[in-house]
Parts: structure tokens; sequence; C-alpha cells
């Protein structure tokens, strides 16, 4: 129990007092925090993406709105070891509806490993994702665990309350209070209705200050990421299509096309087939394509602010790996300016924001830094990218 809680203190303001059982047998140990999370937990790469040596940004949930999936996360801590150092939990859901319903999810596995360092506490993988869609059950529901250490023969229950929000976004998120950098927190407290609102209301379908005709792919991409888990989000925007202007047409087709939504698509494709004719013709920037504008850098960062992955973390890393390039930029206006100039120049262009953004956001966010961290030890960056990240890491802690 001493272990757990000073794990979880090392992430103040992270994690909410552990939700702990006493076992229900005579034996003492396992210990169990039971949380819910939005933000990327395909793989869990928040918590199994970040060295042990740190702790792992986990930013818990209370409530979601109505057809908005979320991950049920099982902490767990001062389990059994056999002889051979290994663990084995499982543990059974039960889901209390808010009509008083009690449905029985299943069992499903926690551990069954050999631990390397029995200290550590450990999270249940693949977490189990939740989506509530029925029009009745908005209010609390509750999510009861109980984990079963099969080697010390124990288990323990707890459970957590998770409140279904209505979808009603003019009620939850006036458009005059949202925050226009409302992006930047998404992954640790996922605001649907907002990045709805900013879509429909505010995002433009090309970029200010360029020329005509230049689509603003990263800001399509943040809502794309934003919107793909709410259904009753991008429901609502197929039933506004037919009625919005050709500008709010395009973008919307256009969104749909980045979420790959194949179904709705073919929706609106049979509202305006001009629109989504036209849509499907833009030659939609690849983030993790070949390396050639900083807007891909701009779409990687909106990946990770909406979802909180490492993936794109990982594709802006190899940029740093263009550190050759490093003072093109400012020698442009003094050179021959060639084309191999030009490039040069570009490429510095890449890697200056590169590594500006990275110092920026690792700054910010906790988990940036973990994944840096994560990636530098992995020891899979190739030499060069290797180095500057190297580099830029001691500098923080010299600071």
């Amino acid at each position: 129990m001493k272990m757990l809680a000073a794990c979880l203190a090392l992430v103040p303001n992270l994690l909410p007092a552990p939700v702990l059982a006493e076992p229900q047998d005579a034996k003492p140990g396992l210990q169990v925090t039971f949380v819910a999370v939005a933000d990327e937990t395909e793989a869990a790469e928040w918590w199994y993406r970040v060295p042990g040596h740190m702790p792992p940004s986990i930013y818990p949930i209370e409530e979601v709105v109505l057809g908005q999936d979320f991950a049920l996360v099982p902490i767990f801590a001062d389990y059994g070891l056999d002889a051979e150092s290994k663990a084995h939990l499982t543990y059974e859901l039960q889901h209390v509806t808010s009509m008083g319903q009690t449905v029985e999810l299943g069992e499903f596995p926690g551990i069954e490993a050999k631990i390397q360092n029995p200290s550590w506490i450990q999270m249940a993988r693949p977490l189990p994702r939740i989506l509530v869609d029925d029009l009745r059950a908005t209010g609390t529901h509750r999510f009861i665990i109980t984990v079963r250490d099969h080697v010390a023969e124990t288990k323990t229950t707890a459970e957590l309350e998770m409140k279904i929000l209505p979808w009603d976004p003019e009620a939850t998120a006036e458009l005059d209070e949202i925050d226009p950098a409302w992006p930047t927190n998404h992954y640790r407290n996922p605001r649907p209705d907002m990045a709805f609102l900013h879509f429909r209301d505010v995002q433009a379908l090309e970029m200010p200050r360029m020329p005509p005709g230049t689509i603003d792919w990263a800001g399509l991409n943040v809502h794309a990421h934003a919107l793909k888990g709410c259904a009753p989000a991008l429901d609502e925007l197929v039933e506004d299509f037919e009625y919005a202007d050709e500008e709010g047409q395009r973008k919307t087709a256009l969104l749909f096309l980045l979420i790959e939504d194949e179904q709705r698509f073919e929706t609106l494709k049979a509202a305006a087939p001009a629109i989504t004719t036209w849509a499907s013709a833009q030659p939609r920037p690849d983030p993790y394509g070949a390396l050639e504008s900083p807007f891909q850098l701009d779409m990687l960062w909106g990946e990770f602010l909406t979802t909180g992955r490492y993936r794109p973390v990982r594709r802006i890393v190899e940029a740093l790996g263009l550190a050759d390039y490093a003072g093109a930029l400012e020698a442009f206006p003094t050179s021959e300016q060639t084309d191999e100039d030009r490039n040069a120049a570009y490429m510095d262009a890449i890697f200056q924001s590169a590594l500006w953004s990275l110092e920026s956001n690792a700054t910010q966010h906790p988990r940036v830094l973990q994944y840096l961290t994560y990636a530098l030890e992995k020891g899979e960056l190739e030499d060069q990218t290797a180095a500057v990240l190297a580099i830029m890491l001691s500098t923080r802690e010299g600071d």
C-alpha cells in the first residue's frame, strides 16, 4: 500500500486519490487503483512508452458526453509473485447503468508475466473501452472491478463512477467561452463539444495570410482527431451538411476524408456529389511521409495534442536528423540562391521548427518529455538524430 501511494505521489494533480478496497479474504496484499481515461489507449502508450524511472502522465476523467468512448484503467500494486517472479492477475467487470441495470462485462486479462521489478506498479493491458450511446442512459454510471491474484490467492474490488452527459454542445460549451487554444489540452481533458462548435463556427477552410486555395490541413486535422471518437458530433455534422454553405460543406467533406469515415462520407456524397468529388480530388498531405514542409509538423503536433499518442512525437524527433542543414536558412539571402540552396534553407526551417517545438512542448507537456526520454533510451534513432536529442535533453537537465 505504501509503495502504491508513493508512486502515485510522483504525479500530483494527475491521479485522484486511489480507490482502494480491502481484500475480501484473510490474506493481505493486492491493491487496485481504478480510473477512466479518454486519451489514446490502444497501446496505452502514455504508460508503456515511459522509462521506468519516470512516472507516466495519467489524466483521469469523470464525465463524457453520450456516444464518446473511454477506457477503464486498472492499476495494480502489492501483487503476488511465484518462485519465478511471475505475476498472474485477472479481473471481472460489472457495469451498473444510470437506470439501475447491472451488466456483466466479462473477465479480462490483467497481468500474466515475469516482473522485472517487483516494486513497480503495473497496469492491465489491453484496456477495455466503453461506449454508452443509449439516449436514455445519461446520468451516473458505476463500474465495479473484482481483481483476482492467482499467485497470492486473494481478490480485491474497487469501483468508479462516470457521468454520461447528453450531447448538447450549445448548452455545454457556449461559443464565446471557447478558448482558441482548446486543442492544447484536449488529450488531457477531452471536450468534443468545444471541438464541434469550433469546427462548425470558427474553423476556416483556407489558411489565413496564405495564397487563395491553401487549405488549412493542420486545423482540419486537429478537429478530425478530436471528433473521431464522438459519434453524436459526427452525426450532427452529417445532419447539418445539407444546410451548410459551400465552405462549410467543403470542410466537412474534407474532415470525413481525414477521419476515413467512408460510411458517413457516402451520405455526404449522396447529398452533394460535386462537393465530395472536389474534396476527393484534393491532395492530402501525409504527415508521416517524407519531410517536405513545416506544415507537416503542425499536423503531427495536432495529432499529439488531441490524442496524446507517441507516434507523432517520434516522427517529429526524426526531423532532428536534418541538423546538417542548420544555418542554411540564415545564409540563404546571401547565397547564390540555387535550387540546392533553397532546398537546404527549407530543410533548415523544418529542423529549426522541430527543435523549437520539441523544446517548447517538452516544457508544457510532461508526456512529451517522457516520450523524448523513451525515444532516446530505446536506442532506435539514427546516430545524428540521437545526438541532437541527447544534447537537447542534457541542456534541459542543466536548467
